[in-house]
């Protein structure tokens, strides 16, 4: 007789589940925390007598055991599938949470499928992607999908299925190690050159050293795309780790020479790119064609800690904050007296401040002063004054950011327009908004201090774009949404590939950490205080909360100061 056998999933806020005979390898807690390895989840193969639904539950599970290429979940599949399932292709996540499981199975005769076969329908909500490039994108909505069996010596094997992997979020932690491979920025004329990070996820239990290399000579993710320099042609031929951490990455020989710089370029992304490894890395070992590679200014080990000047930061440790005290500038380090911090506002040759902004090196700062009704001035020049000059006067200026401090202070204007001010120019130029172009009003403003990318709050929306060059001049081309559900109202650059964000939940001001693809979201303890104003770094986190500075990197804010505006260099 033949029959046609659907199974529907309804998956609502949630994941698909893992069987319930699920083990975690003995001791792998332990060794992970020395080793910096993830945990992994051992799922069960298939099991003699189960039913299509059964196997296709099996199957997805499975999916959390990258070993061997997977070789758990191939073994639900028929031999030809087996052979033919691409389980590099994007990575869909479903949500974890509260779950409605409901199955239907009309066993009637049919005439389209033989009872050796059946079909399985699997309707999940879908919270993310990992795409093949190894980029984490949001995504939300339902998916349905359509898995088929047929009897192999009696036992149901799946012979067509949908390519990629199908995980849990949990499932996605265990099975992906999020990962910065750099690339190098795209600097203005006689700017040193410096990295940018692009935050890739790569399968947990491959060679991660092989995985980062291979990574850092291919193309950069979606994200980054456009906005950073990449050089192609090349391709390691042999990646290999030393007990001592040393790793030799042979080159096979470039189609062209590489010239000093884009020798001095490579070396730098490999190292700070193989720093993911933790403290099993202490060195790299550049070879072409198994000759040594000779690299300006480097020996034939590269020390892990080599490279420190392209920083994509530079910032160094411990950065000085700034903040407003009654429209006077101040820091956490000692300023000398100038227009902006002797005596008081309404003093005569005094100027007034309501916000400030200064360049990652520390030599330049611009100041806002919006005190005349209508009217904003930008000032600006050496940190350390004594005076500043009027660069331009607007109306509606607001969040400047210097990002990197190449190109000159980025604005908002008029809340509509992203303007930026020309290193020691005098007039604003529009920056082109390309792609999709957010609604609502744009009333937060940061540039990445790498300078490759910004994040933008727009109709109380977060979305984080990059920063292309066309023709030598910047433009923000691929704005994104980040979270959803989140309402959005300051936002700032904790690290290349993370944000501090302000937003509105529930009617409340929470502080978030998030990740800049949007791959992750830490609520912070605020204390109960309602935030106006945030500034950070990967370390450290500034609020202003009732015309008091608060320190927030314990469990508890500490008060710092009576100010406002709080901003770290970038």
């Amino acid at each position: 007789m033949k029959r046609l056998l659907v199974v529907l999933l309804l998956v609502s806020g949630c994941s698909l589940p893992l069987p319930s005979d699920v083990k975690s390898v003995d001791g792998v807690e332990a060794e992970g925390q020395q080793s910096g390895e993830l945990l992994q989840v051992i799922p069960p193969g298939p099991r003699p007598g189960q039913t299509p639904e059964e196997a296709v539950l099996g199957f997805l599970g499975a999916q959390a055991n990258s070993g061997d290429r997977h070789a758990i979940a191939r073994s639900f599949l028929t031999d030809g599938q087996a052979r033919s399932w691409d389980d590099v292709a994007e990575v869909q996540v479903y949500d974890l949470g509260s779950q409605r499981i409901s199955r239907s199975v009309a066993a009637e005769p049919s005439t389209d499928t033989p009872a050796d076969e059946a079909a399985v329908t699997v309707t999940a909500t879908v919270t993310g992607q990992i795409r093949e490039d190894g980029s984490y994108s949001e995504r939300t909505g339902s998916v349905t999908e359509t898995y088929r069996l047929e009897r192999v010596k009696n036992e149901w094997r799946l012979s067509a299925v949908p390519p990629g992997l199908r995980l849990t979020a949990p499932d996605r932690e265990r099975s992906f190690r999020a990962s910065n491979v750099y690339y190098v920025a795209q600097s203005a004329p006689d700017t040193p050159p410096h990295l940018v990070p692009d935050r890739v996820f790569l399968p947990v239990g491959a060679d991660q050293a092989k995985g980062l290399v291979a990574r850092v000579l291919s193309a950069p993710s979606i994200w980054l795309r456009g906005s950073v320099e990449f050089r192609g042609g090349l391709r390691a031929g042999r990646v290999s780790t030393s007990g001592s951490g040393v790793v030799t990455v042979d080159l096979a020989a470039p189609a062209r020479p590489l010239s000093t710089q884009d020798g001095q370029n490579l070396s730098a992304q490999l190292v700070w790119t193989l720093r993911e490894l933790g403290p099993g890395f202490t060195g790299l070992r550049l070879l072409a064609g198994g000759k040594r590679l000779d690299v300006a200014g480097q020996g034939d080990v590269q020390d892990d800690g080599s490279w420190a000047d392209y920083d994509p930061e530079g910032l160094g440790a411990n950065p000085p904050y700034y903040f407003v005290t009654a429209r006077r500038l101040r820091s956490s380090e000692e300023l000398p007296p100038s227009t902006a911090t002797a005596g008081g506002a309404g003093s005569p040759g005094a100027i007034g401040v309501e916000a400030v902004a200064v360049t990652p090196d520390r030599k330049q700062i611009a100041l806002l002063d919006g005190h005349a009704p209508g009217q904003v001035v930008v000032r600006t020049g050496p940190l350390t004054g004594p005076t500043y000059r009027t660069a331009v006067t607007a109306r509606d200026l607001r969040s400047p950011s210097w990002g990197s401090g190449d190109r000159g202070l980025w604005l908002l204007k008029d809340r509509r327009e992203i303007v930026l001010l020309p290193t020691g120019g005098r007039a604003l130029q529009r920056i082109p908004v390309v792609g999709r172009r957010p609604g609502g009003a744009f009333t937060a403003l940061a540039v990445s201090r790498d300078g490759a990318r910004v994040a933008l709050v727009a109709g109380q929306r977060l979305y984080v774009g990059r920063v292309e060059l066309v023709g030598g001049r910047p433009r923000v081309a691929g704005l994104t949404l980040l979270g959803a559900d989140l309402r959005a109202t300051q936002v700032a650059w904790a690290s290349s590939t993370g944000l501090a964000v302000l937003g509105l939940r529930d009617g409340q001001v929470q502080v978030l950490r998030v990740a800049a693809d949007g791959s992750s979201v830490d609520i912070l303890n605020s204390g109960g205080l309602v935030p106006t104003h945030i500034a950070a770094t990967s370390s450290r986190l500034l609020l202003s909360a009732g015309g008091v500075l608060y320190s927030l990197t314990g469990r508890a804010p500490v008060r710092l100061a009576s100010g406002t505006s709080p901003a770290y260099p970038g």
